[in-house]
């Protein structure tokens, strides 16, 4: 049971991390834009899932072992909530054409939500068969993917009009070759 206990605290204290450093975003995100948020978390969202995969090399026995993962699982929380917890909801809700905003936000919704539960149920199954610190190292790699696709083809939204977000998208998609 105490074990419970401890888990229950960690998680706690992650969720009112994540709460309190989601503030920043609300002032920030039409201040310093989305894709400038996402540039930012990504690459160290990245660094905190390394450092916390590499303390799984720290003896077990050694008390600085759980206590360097939780840091590190702490500021992953802390750098992923300004920029990955609310941007994409909002990036979701200007980036698709005013005709198909609707079905386009629950798509996006849909898929988010299907993805975290897959990353629920296959966390573990991954860690047993790469090693937490492969698994945790394999992410840090997807968000580094992340963050240069998000460089490469996410434009600004910020200081926009959705009318003038409407026209992006249309460029966007003759770009990528729609026959309209």
């Amino acid at each position: 049971m105490p074990c419970s206990y401890l888990l229950d605290g960690v998680l706690s204290t992650l969720c009112k991390l994540r709460q309190l450093f989601a503030w920043p975003a609300v002032r920030s995100i039409d201040h310093f834009g989305r894709r400038k948020l996402l540039l930012f978390t990504f690459p160290h969202m990245s660094w905190t899932l390394l450092a916390a995969g590499f303390c799984f090399y720290i003896p077990e026995s050694s008390p600085a072992h759980l206590g360097l993962i939780t840091l590190f699982i702490y500021l992953f929380g802390v750098v992923y909530s300004p920029g990955e917890g609310p941007v994409p909801f909002t990036y979701s809700a200007e980036a698709f054409p005013l005709f198909h905003r609707e079905v386009g936000m629950s798509l996006a919704v849909s898929i988010n939500l299907f993805f975290a539960a897959v990353l629920t149920v296959g966390f573990p199954k991954l860690s047993n068969a790469i090693t937490p610190t492969g698994a945790l190292g394999f992410f840090a790699g997807l968000n580094m993917l992340a963050a240069l696709l998000i460089f490469l083809f996410v434009p600004e939204t910020t200081q926009r009009t959705l009318e003038e977000l409407d026209y992006i998208c249309k460029l966007c998609l003759q770009r990528w070759g729609s026959t309209d």
